[in-house]
């Protein structure tokens, strides 16, 4: 089905969006006061510190807020190894059998990858199937537990799991990750922008409405609704915490990407239902914005890196295919097949992953762009979803039956950590 996006823009109704939002920390011992609001209602503080409370944040005694069920029953959280990982390493050795999530992953059983090794679980404890974001030290995303609970989970590559935020009753999150930063973009009494668990509120403007978050070299970037707009525009913090508008407020735009000269995202013509969307590049560094490769079909949930934009392109309401765009020199390929499902690429340097349905359930494609051929990377009996590449190798999310969880493999030629 192809899913369109809508612009519903909550800044018409700020009251109806407001959410009891929670920081969780390692150093978190005990709760602090509750919010204080300040003038117009946004910026009161109470508490200092790492477990102050900021724009409705506080800190909760550890061992879960309100009531939360332990996210570490099952394993893989709060530090301790998940069970799946890699097997013991050395001559002669016999490698345990392959259990859990890892059992239904083809590549990872007696048919060793030709392009991916060392696979491992990172957690199987996940309670919601969300994207990743993955920086330098591990992965961050965002967990749903019902239709009115939602925490931003970290996940390290070393297997410790930290939970930073929760919330009561979140509206919508948004989560991005470069290098060793992982922001999150919370809905409670304010609208914040904050930096691996911290409750230091980054965007500046957290009476505006906000949506969509995205990170790179060049700083993060959301979309933001100046207080009376129905349209927002997208907004950069840079490293140095200067605020830089990038976009003008005439159309909506969704699925932000960024890289360190170039913000990306879906721009609609207009808000009435069925509108198709065009995958958009804004240069950082000025000028009007332009398609990453034009089309008459819809376009949705871009990735940027380098030169290169991949996105989904809907040819049908069961066809979609992967298409890379390159930004300076206008080419534009089909790196997928034309019949059956696909979505949320990914891209690093020139390799392109995304899940594909051409045999039902969640599969993971690749390609690399100096090649040809698409090729399957990740299949087997279970649904493998979200890919995300990095440097060394992918990380997405598996589930079987009711186990979901964050698995990790390694390139091949990956140096050993």
């Amino acid at each position: 089905m192809i899913r369109y996006a809508t612009a519903m823009l909550c800044a018409l109704a700020l009251g109806a969006c407001e959410r009891e939002v929670i920081v969780q920390n390692e150093q978190a011992t005990t709760a602090q006061p509750p919010f204080v609001p300040g003038p117009a209602g946004v910026g009161g503080v109470a508490g200092s510190g790492g477990s102050g409370g900021l724009g409705g944040f506080m800190a909760p005694p550890m061992g879960g807020a309100s009531g939360d069920a332990p996210l570490d029953a099952g394993g893989g959280v709060g530090g301790e190894p998940a069970p799946g990982g890699e097997p013991a390493a050395g001559s002669g050795s016999i490698s345990p059998p392959v259990t859990g999530l890892l059992a239904g992953v083809d590549q990872a059983g007696a048919e060793p990858s030709t392009v991916l090794d060392r696979f491992e679980v990172l957690t199987d404890a996940l309670r919601s199937i969300e994207r990743p974001a993955v920086g330098d030290g591990g992965a961050s995303l965002l967990q749903f537990q019902g239709a009115s609970r939602a925490l931003v989970l970290n996940v390290r590559w070393d297997h410790a799991t930290e939970r930073w935020y929760s919330s009561s009753g979140a509206y919508q999150a948004f989560s991005a990750a470069y290098l060793d930063q992982h922001f999150a973009l919370l809905h409670a009494e304010a609208y914040g922008v904050y930096a691996n668990g911290s409750d230091t509120e980054l965007s500046g403007t957290p009476s505006t409405y906000k949506e969509f978050i995205a990170a790179s070299a060049s700083g993060v970037a959301w979309v933001d609704y100046p207080a009376g707009q129905q349209l927002g525009e997208i907004v950069l913090r840079q490293p140095d915490g200067t605020r830089l508008v990038l976009s003008d407020r005439r159309h909506y735009r969704a699925s932000l990407a960024l890289s360190a000269q170039h913000a990306v995202f879906v721009e609609y013509a207009n808000t009435a239902p069925g509108s198709v969307g065009q995958v958009m590049v804004q240069p950082i560094a000025g000028g009007a914005p332009f398609p990453a490769c034009s089309s008459a079909y819809h376009q949705d949930h871009p990735a940027v890196d380098g030169d290169w934009v991949v996105l989904e392109e809907y040819r049908s309401e069961s066809d979609a295919v992967i298409r890379a765009c390159n930004v300076l020199t206008g080419q534009a390929r089909d790196v997928s097949a034309a019949a059956g499902f696909r979505s949320h690429a990914d891209i690093q340097g020139t390799r392109v992953v995304w899940e594909d349905y051409r045999d039902g359930a969640g599969d993971i494609y690749w390609i690399d762009l100096a090649s040809d051929a698409e090729q399957a990377l990740i299949s087997g009996s279970g649904h493998s979803v979200f890919p995300r590449v990095t440097a060394d190798g992918l990380v997405w999310v598996e589930s079987a039956e009711t186990e979901v969880g964050l698995l990790r493999a390694r390139w091949q030629a990956a140096p050993e950590p």
